[in-house]
């Protein structure tokens, strides 16, 4: 897992984590495989999709108790990631900008702490970004 949360964020929630699952299987077609890191105690989802910007990627996906998340996705060149937890010199719902997932900016999410919620906004701006106009750029904005 990288950039693990500093602060409180409870226990990784496993119900949330299974819905988020749910949601991928169930709205996006080019979802490949899903599968809990591990399964006797699982602390990270990974969703595969058969295709990307260049190459397959995969989502890495954590949901803590206390409404922190991670959504962090890569390919061979790419990656970026959506997270919402406490960390020094970044808002708490922040994005890291691609293609390193390097610098920390303020995210489109802020405010928002529903998964279900969550989930179809970053599932809505990876089809768009990725998929429908091959631009890196729109992931996170409104």
């Amino acid at each position: 897992m990288t950039d693990c949360p500093s602060g409180s964020v409870g226990p990784v929630s496993y119900p949330i984590l299974q819905q988020i699952r749910d949601i991928f299987l169930t709205e996006e077609p080019l979802v490949e495989t899903t599968r809990f890191e591990t399964p006797a105690h699982p602390t990270e989802l990974v969703v595969e999709f058969e295709t990307g910007l260049e190459t397959a990627g995969r989502f890495e996906i954590t949901w803590w108790e206390e409404d922190a998340y991670r959504f962090h996705y890569t390919e061979d060149e790419i990656d970026f990631r959506f997270d919402r937890h406490p960390k020094k010199g970044a808002p708490q719902a922040h994005f890291h900008l691609p293609p390193d997932a390097g610098e920390a900016v303020p995210s489109l999410l802020t405010g928002i702490t529903q998964p279900q919620v969550v989930t179809r906004v970053i599932l809505g701006q990876w089809r768009q970004a990725i998929i429908d106009q091959g631009e890196l750029t729109c992931l996170n904005k409104r």
